[in-house]
C-alpha cells in the first residue's frame, strides 16, 4: 500500500488475524499481475506456509526486513513480534516492477 493510514490497518489487521491462526509470520504478495503474484497463486493451490516461504525467497530473494521497502518489492515477510514502522508514503514509480 503507497497510503501509510492504509497499510497500517491493513498490517494490523493480518496480524490479529494470523495470531488467532497461531501464526507468527506473514507473506505478503501482491496478485497474479507481477511476478511476486506466484506466491498467492501457489497459496491457493494449496501450498504450506513452509513450501510458500521456501519458493518465495528461491523466486524472488530474500525479502527486505524494512517493511515500507518491502513494500515496493511487492512481496515481503512480517513476524508479528516486530514493531509496526511509520509507514511513508510511496510514489507508483518507485516500486520494483515499475515501468521506467
Amino acid at each position: 500500500m503507497h497510503e501509510p493510514e492504509i497499510a497500517d490497518y491493513i498490517i494490523n489487521l493480518i496480524r490479529m488475524i494470523a495470531d488467532k491462526l497461531g501464526q507468527n509470520e506473514i507473506i505478503y504478495c501482491v496478485d497474479s499481475t507481477y511476478p511476486p503474484g506466484l506466491i498467492q497463486s501457489e497459496a491457493i493451490a494449496g501450498k504450506s506456509f513452509e513450501e510458500l516461504k521456501h519458493l518465495a525467497i528461491q523466486e524472488f530473494g530474500e525479502p527486505n526486513s524494512d517493511i515500507n521497502e518491502g513494500m515496493k518489492d511487492l512481496f515481503f515477510i512480517d513476524k508479528s513480534e516486530k514493531q509496526i514502522p511509520k509507514f511513508k508514503k510511496w510514489n507508483w514509480l518507485e516500486f520494483k516492477y515499475a515501468e521506467n
